[in-house]
């Protein structure tokens, strides 16, 4: 802060006197103050650039189209003349179906470009790169289009109305960083079975059609999770829809925390833990054990070719000790491997077991990754 300069009474006359000769138009204002220099940012800490746990996490933020200026200047406007429907009727509080399900042209979560061991990394992270260059225009022109389509239908219905009575449709929100679509090639790629996390508020909207098609050779588990906030009549609900709509799956409830004992001189609020009830772990664990028996059989088209069926061997580790899952041991909380960790070559050796039974978790943020690893792992995540 700098220093007050003395004043003596005489001068402090002259300044009003100046001020008041401005004001009538007497003299010409001084010209403004120069803005004082912004000092040099510090640069950042070496200890955080060198940390790989900081330069990973800044790697895997998401990235999104920006909202035009256009946009953001008619909906304001639109905000301050469009009256708000009190009370809210309850149809809005409906999902409807036609919002993921219509005439248009689906869009594709992108897939990973063919690659081997022989490949250098360099090479592998240009032909990605390439890949989802080419992916991400194509899927920019079907949002484009889609866009048009909204907005001519609606420009219709304010030609016959004159005025708009509502808000004009929003863009696209698809993940545009490349480094979170290789997350998950690897998951999928070194994971034996799935578990797709969906909030259990509103499932659809966690698990889009796109996705469901880029799944659809894995073997997966659908979980509902946070029935605890929902509760058990609209969790049954829409695990019945789920299970309609995409019989190939399994479809489990899990709820997510559980509040903590308390103290005699506790006040305040409820304070909640990652909390899994031996019912929902009891349920998981059987889905994830039909499908890993599942796997230890040939599919159909083995067992037709006596010749392909005496060579066959399952891709995944045989025996599996399930007791030892609802119990904890040195094991316990371990993080083996990662989704870079390559995976044995098969190829070499095919009677060859694999040491583990892979399982991958997939889903959107806020849907409680943390808090089912802060269960699995009896470790804390954030």
């Amino acid at each position: 802060m700098p220093r007050k300069k003395p004043t003596s009474t005489r001068q402090k006359k002259e300044d009003r006197q100046l001020k008041r000769a401005i004001k009538r138009g007497d003299v010409d204002p001084p010209p403004p103050p120069k803005k004082p220099q912004n000092r040099a940012k510090r640069p950042p800490n070496a200890r955080s650039l060198a940390d790989p746990v900081v330069e990973s996490s800044r790697k895997l933020q998401s990235s999104f189209v920006k909202i035009s200026a256009a946009y953001l200047q008619k909906t304001q406007e639109l905000a301050s003349t469009l009256p708000l429907q009190r009370p809210i009727p309850a149809v809005a509080s409906i999902y409807a179906d036609q919002w993921t399900e219509d005439d248009r042209e689906p869009m594709a979560c992108p897939s990973r470009p063919k690659w081997n061991y022989d490949i250098s990394k360099k090479e592998l992270e240009h032909n990605e790169e390439a890949w989802f260059k080419r992916w991400l225009n194509q899927t920019d022109e079907l949002a484009s289009k889609w866009q048009m389509s909204m907005d001519f239908a609606q420009a219709g219905e304010d030609t016959i109305k004159e005025l708009p009575t509502d808000m004009p449709p929003g863009g696209t929100r698809f993940e545009r960083n490349l480094e979170v679509w290789r997350q998950l090639w690897r998951v999928t790629e070194i994971s034996d079975i799935i578990l797709v996390l969906l909030d259990s508020r509103c499932p659809p909207v966690h698990l889009p059609s796109s996705l469901v098609r880029y799944l659809s050779k894995h073997h997966v588990v659908l979980v509902l999770t946070k029935t605890d906030i929902c509760g058990p009549l609209r969790a049954t609900a829409w695990k019945k829809y789920l299970h309609d709509l995409y019989p190939q799956f399994v479809t489990v409830e899990v709820s997510s925390y559980a509040p903590k004992d308390q103290s005699t001189v506790h006040q305040g609020r409820t304070l909640y833990h990652p909390h899994l009830p031996s019912t929902f772990r009891q349920q998981l664990v059987d889905a994830i054990k039909d499908l890993h028996t599942k796997m230890l059989e040939p599919p159909e088209s083995v067992k037709s070719k006596p010749t392909a069926l005496k060579h066959w061997r399952p891709k995944v580790k045989r025996y599996i000790n399930w007791e030892d899952v609802f119990h904890d041991n040195d094991e316990t909380g371990k993080i083996i491997g990662g989704p870079a960790a390559p995976r044995p070559v098969m190829e070499e050796d095919p009677t060859q077991e694999p040491p583990f039974l892979t399982i991958g978790l997939i889903g959107q943020p806020n849907v409680g990754k943390s808090s089912r690893n802060s269960i699995y792992l009896m470790n804390h995540y954030t």
